[in-house]
């Protein structure tokens, strides 16, 4: 039976798109840019609130290859449980979110 690759962590998979903003025992925030065209790798999150610092459109696209494309307004926030994905900026201006995950 095949083995299944484990799913590296944001900071890890997708360094040139993630950044550390803060960390603590308790959560963990980070920024995050995609350029316009731009898919960031494979990447898992924890339990995750994300705050939109521009008008996006994405398409996220699990580990099986399905896909979701999703628009998301600056200003908006909204709360997604733990995921791995990968992401595509589907604008023409770059992606800027603020994620702040929640360690167990």
């Amino acid at each position: 039976m095949p083995k299944t690759a484990k799913i590296e962590d944001a900071l890890t998979a997708a360094p040139h798109n993630y950044k550390l903003l803060f960390e603590n025992d308790r959560v963990r925030m980070l920024a995050l840019t995609i350029d316009p065209g731009e898919r960031t790798a494979m990447h898992s999150l924890r339990d995750h609130l994300v705050y939109n610092i521009s008008d996006c459109t994405a398409t996220f696209i699990s580990p099986e290859g399905e896909s979701e494309k999703c628009n998301m307004n600056a200003g908006q926030a909204h709360w997604f449980p733990g995921t791995s994905h990968e992401m595509v900026n589907e604008g023409s201006k770059p992606l800027e979110l603020i994620i702040t995950e929640f360690k167990d």
